[in-house]
């Protein structure tokens, strides 16, 4: 069973993997470690709902890892379902106060709410948390657009473009972002510069 699984995984066979983990699943179910691999392969499977549902088997068995937790909430985020992965990001941000991964989500979907204070809030956390996550400076640059602070979003837009450049992320949204910024300011020539920065 052990090398079918190997190998389905492999292969990139997640249907395969599936049907294994499941049966394992259910003849063992007081196992949480199948349940959690099964989660998992759900997940790259692109099976988010179905991954929900066996983490929250999982929980009922023991509480949840650290990594199982994001897989549940980053699943919730697949799903549209905010307001289910805010508090699951939140537990884990307080429990693990120094990992700059969930402030920034936390400033993701709190911006989408259009609850800008609190995600400015923590995508500047997420900044302070790791000055190199060029998707935080990204994100913390939408904040401060979002709330008139023009300046503020510029700056945190380009130090997203250096280091989506040191890091060779080949990367358009701060490029883009900072464009679109230029243009609504009316200063048509950064705009144009910004933006044909992104295409590149």
């Amino acid at each position: 069973e052990q090398s079918s699984l190997q190998t389905a995984m492999q292969k990139h066979d997640y249907a395969a993997a599936e049907t294994l983990l499941a049966a394992h699943a259910q003849s063992h179910p007081k196992s949480q470690p199948a349940l959690l691999l099964l989660a998992d392969v759900l997940f790259l499977d692109g099976k988010q709902l179905n991954s929900v549902v066996v983490l929250k088997k999982a929980e009922l068995l023991s509480p949840l890892d650290e990594r199982s937790r994001y897989l549940l909430a980053l699943s919730y985020v697949s799903l549209g379902r905010r307001n289910l992965a805010i508090p699951e990001l939140e537990k884990l941000a307080e429990s693990h106060p120094s990992d700059a991964r969930y402030p920034y989500w936390l400033a993701r979907l709190l911006y989408r709410k259009m609850d800008l204070q609190h995600a400015l809030s923590y995508a500047r956390e997420a900044v302070r948390l790791n000055p190199a996550l060029a998707k935080a400076h990204d994100q913390l640059g939408l904040c401060y657009a979002a709330l008139g602070e023009a300046d503020s979003a510029i700056q945190s837009y380009r130090d997203a473009i250096r280091l989506s450049e040191e890091q060779a992320l080949h990367w358009p949204w701060p490029a883009l972002n900072l464009g679109t910024l230029y243009f609504r300011l009316d200063r048509l020539p950064e705009a144009e510069q910004a933006l044909n920065q992104s295409l590149l």
